[in-house]
């Protein structure tokens, strides 16, 4: 098990509540279908007791506006932690800016790779993630 799942264990967590996901459809903000993996797997929203694995943000400096993910795999515990305990849904600009410039730099490494600027299970599920991708 690697470090953020971790994150998700039980124990690891105060707060134990019926958990959903955050978007009834399944899909993001540009429609595409969204996985239930995300670049760190599953992570509880202990403020609306949802799952979350991606939360789109955008930002007109960044890549024309496009939506990409805040949840990436260079956030640190902390970082996570601080996404876990806010009310997070609609509410990117309060986000720390840790964590949005991570995003940035994230979805910015990505696109010049070609490479989606979401986790695609088709893609990524190939891969062993660590920032951008290896192979596994």
């Amino acid at each position: 098990m690697n470090f953020y799942g971790l994150l998700n264990q039980p124990s690891m967590f105060e707060q134990q509540s019926g958990l959903s996901t955050n978007r009834a459809n399944n899909t993001r903000i540009t429609g595409s279908k969204k996985s239930q993996q995300g670049f760190l797997g599953p992570i509880p929203n202990f403020v609306d007791n949802s799952i979350m694995t991606e939360l789109s943000t955008n930002n007109d400096e960044v890549l024309g506006g496009q939506p990409y993910p805040l949840i990436v795999p260079t956030l640190t515990a902390e970082e996570i932690k601080i996404l876990q305990n806010m009310a997070v849904k609609g509410n990117a600009r309060n986000v720390p800016k840790s964590i949005r410039d991570k995003a940035a730099q994230h979805a910015i490494e990505r696109a010049a790779l070609n490479l989606p600027l979401f986790y695609e299970d088709e893609v990524d599920g190939r891969f062993q993630l660590d920032g951008l991708l290896s192979r596994r």
